[in-house]
């Protein structure tokens, strides 16, 4: 991926993510547009939690761009929402969504299954290269579509994830940022930076990582549930 003509490719997909009702701040989306771009493993793109199409359309602009295939955009909507209580009883965001991803031009891009996660990992076989899990966001919920999907993570492959409601304890975290999660190269992760990419594990590189986030602050997840080693990194976008 050649970088200078990333930034340019970024800076159009944030375009069109900014005309997208939805709640990804400019520097998740370009985190996440630089994920799906630099990810070093082949795979699909599954994104967890859709809503009206924000993070879809930057994904699949990204996907579009480099011929990434479709991304899998997974998402119940339903009405009222069983996973935002703070959406009410408001209409399904359904009819929303297809229409903000055809406004923005990436309709080809998109494969989407209404559907709940659990129901799409039953028959799900493809490796991922990347897994955004943006669905229901109290922790348990995160845990159980990260396990869902754990054994389809190609090598390499990034999981990004927001923990917005509750932290691991139930409890709102204080510092109320928003968490997302890279694999871990073999470096020891710096404040301010991504983990330097190893060229084995996966990661991504300190330059492509101040291109889209240059104020992250990153530590080792070390206690994953499940996982016996620090494969990946927290980052609090700040």
């Amino acid at each position: 991926m050649n970088l200078a003509e990333f930034q340019a490719v970024a800076d159009e997909g944030w375009r069109r993510v900014s005309d997208t009702p939805g709640y990804l701040a400019e520097r998740e989306a370009r985190f996440l547009m630089l994920a799906a771009a630099g990810a070093p493993a082949d795979g699909a793109i599954i994104e967890i939690g859709s809503f009206k199409g924000r993070s879809t359309v930057g994904l699949a602009y990204v996907a579009q761009r480099y011929e990434l295939g479709k991304v899998v955009a997974i998402d119940p909507h339903t009405a009222p929402s069983t996973t935002d209580p703070e959406l009410g009883a408001q209409r399904s965001s359904y009819d929303e969504f297809q229409e903000n991803v055809r406004r923005a031009g990436v309709v080809d891009a998109v494969d989407c299954r209404r559907a709940f996660s659990h129901q799409v990992a039953r028959d799900w076989t493809r490796p991922l290269r990347l897994l955004w899990i943006d669905g229901d966001h109290v922790y348990e919920s995160v845990k159980q579509d990260l396990a869902l999907f754990r054994r389809h993570l190609a090598p390499g492959a990034i999981v990004a994830r927001r923990l917005l409601q509750v932290d691991r304890l139930g409890a709102v975290p204080a510092d109320g940022r928003t968490r997302l999660a890279i694999p871990l190269a073999s470096a020891a992760p710096r404040r301010g930076r991504a983990p330097s990419h190893s060229g084995g594990a996966g990661g991504l590189g300190d330059e492509r990582a101040r291109l889209v986030a240059p104020q992250a602050v990153v530590a080792p997840a070390a206690a994953w549930p499940g996982r016996s080693r620090p494969w990946a990194a927290q980052v609090a976008i700040e």
